[in-house]
């Protein structure tokens, strides 16, 4: 009976530190007028990455920076997976204002995920739903249409498709009133889930 508790507490005693170690980075969740916050100042989720090793999360890793200030809109979309849990299967696209003015907007990635991404933005037309577009035989859909792509803001490696796990990208660009699709185009990642809806009034 002993040896059994004190396998059981050394088994515990890890999980345990993982998980305070994670709360402590800042990693929180919560609903905020329709956005999300992840520790005080927004990266926590980054900040506390870094004492797994970038071994453990992916290559291509960038440290969290500091993007000059917008004058005008700015929206927010965070790019969110599972990392190598369930094969990295959950991906997503998580917008911090789903409904902006008509008009001139910079649009923001910030990659708290795991892997590369990036974001496209097509406008939607009459009856058409975000997530519904054909999937090529690339695994990709197709770029035609395609009215701004995000570029990355802080350095990364030139040969990385997308934007690297932990950099944010930016793209400014004038839209009309309407509906617009935001999407990741990397292999499978619109097919996972990466598309968001944009309103523009």
């Amino acid at each position: 009976m002993k040896w059994t508790q004190t396998r059981a507490a050394r088994l515990v005693l890890p999980v345990t530190v993982l998980m305070f170690g994670i709360v402590g980075a800042g990693v929180s969740i919560s609903s905020a007028g329709g956005g999300f916050a992840f520790g005080a100042n927004g990266r926590g989720m980054l900040q506390g990455r870094g004492a797994f090793g970038g071994g453990m999360m992916g290559d291509g890793r960038v440290q969290t920076c500091a993007p000059a200030s917008v004058t005008g809109q700015l929206v927010r979309f965070r790019a969110m997976d599972s990392g190598r849990m369930m094969g990295g299967a959950m991906m997503r696209l998580m917008p911090g204002l789903s409904t902006v003015r008509a008009g001139n907007v910079t649009i923001e990635l910030d990659n708290v995920g795991f892997r590369a991404h990036e974001l496209l933005v097509y406008t939607l037309a009459e009856g058409a739903r975000a997530g519904d577009r054909a999937v090529l035989n690339i695994d990709r859909v197709s770029e035609v249409g395609s009215i701004g792509e995000v570029e990355p803001v802080c350095a990364q490696p030139a040969e990385l498709d997308g934007i690297a796990a932990g950099n944010i990208a930016r793209v400014t660009l004038t839209l009309a009133a309407g509906r617009y699709e935001l999407l990741c185009n990397l292999p499978s990642h619109y097919r996972a889930g990466m598309w968001a809806t944009l309103v523009m009034r």
